[in-house]
């Protein structure tokens, strides 16, 4: 037992007590926060369905558009279907992924730019 020669007796019930009462309290923060939201008012969320079509720029351009008429609209949230940069089949990926750790790529560009050109 090397707690034992580094502690005595009571020091290590004291610490196990301790972590014990933070890990509840942390429990209790978090049990609060899910049940009392900070502000309790409403969000405006938008759910967009597009057309994909095999065209990549043409897909991020109409998704682009999308998350703009949903931000004029009052959209705090915009969610936009799993597969929208390309057409919705597995098959798809290999074709359509994109090198994110080299920059940005076609797609998270413009999901990073559309709020800056909303708000």
């Amino acid at each position: 037992m090397l707690a034992g020669r580094l502690f005595s007796r009571p020091q290590v019930l004291r610490t196990v007590q301790n972590a014990s009462q933070s890990l509840y309290h942390r429990r209790e923060v978090c049990a609060r926060a899910m049940a009392e939201p900070a502000n309790p008012g409403k969000v405006k969320v938008a759910l967009c369905q597009l057309h994909v079509t095999a065209d990549k720029d043409q897909n991020i351009a109409a998704a682009r558009a999308a998350i703009e008429d949903a931000s004029r609209n009052g959209a705090k949230l915009v969610v936009l279907p799993e597969m929208w940069n390309c057409p919705y089949s597995n098959d798809s990926f290999p074709t359509y992924a994109e090198d994110i750790d080299n920059g940005p790529s076609p797609s998270t560009q413009m999901l990073s730019e559309v709020p800056l050109s909303t708000s």
